[in-house]
């Protein structure tokens, strides 16, 4: 059972590999190069009970997974496409709590909006099947005017004092909160 689920997080679909001769981690002498997932456990659970055909807690898969595996934290968002990735994720989570959308699975709702996420012309929405298709929303005329606070990663330039006296402008991804109408979060 072990092996299974060791097998089923270290596909490629289900973690990556983390960048850099340092990303290791050591456990009992064994020496493994850190994985991310690319998903919530929650939603590898419920994919590993569609795939395997049996029955497992989602605390024993938490139990059993790798320990060289494991969630990305924000000093492993270093590229735009993953703060891309989990600002969506962070809207659609808001979205869910404001009963807007169904659910804040990401590729379930891709699967409502285009016909294949694999295929470039679905997700660039020139399909001709897919092209005019909308998601489903529960909102009533006065949600629009509602006021909703949610987090997004930001980059801002940020000055910083050197050791030696000197100041250095740089980069800093931050979590911003942001106060929008309802109406321009679904946008």
């Amino acid at each position: 059972m072990k092996l299974s689920v060791a097998n089923f997080m270290n596909r490629d679909d289900n973690s990556r590999v983390k960048d850099g001769k340092k990303s290791t981690k050591t456990h009992q002498k064994a020496k493994k190069q850190i994985h991310l997932l690319n998903d919530t456990m929650k939603n590898l659970h419920m994919k590993f009970l569609v795939e395997e055909k049996r029955s497992m807690s989602y605390a024993l898969l938490c139990r059993l997974r790798p320990f060289y595996i494991r969630p990305p934290t924000e000093r492993d968002r270093e590229t735009s496409l993953c703060r891309r990735h989990e600002n969506l994720q962070m809207k659609a989570r808001r979205l869910k709590e404001e009963h807007t959308l169904q659910t804040a699975n990401l590729p379930e709702i891709m699967k409502k909006v285009v016909c294949e996420t694999s295929s470039k012309d679905c997700m660039y929405r020139v399909c001709t099947h897919c092209k005019d298709k909308k998601l489903d929303l529960r909102q009533s005329e006065s949600d629009g005017s509602k006021m909703v606070n949610f987090y997004e990663w930001k980059t801002k330039r940020v000055e910083i004092k050197l050791s030696n006296g000197e100041t250095k402008l740089t980069s800093m991804t931050v979590k911003k909160k942001r106060h929008v109408f309802l109406e321009h979060l679904v946008c």
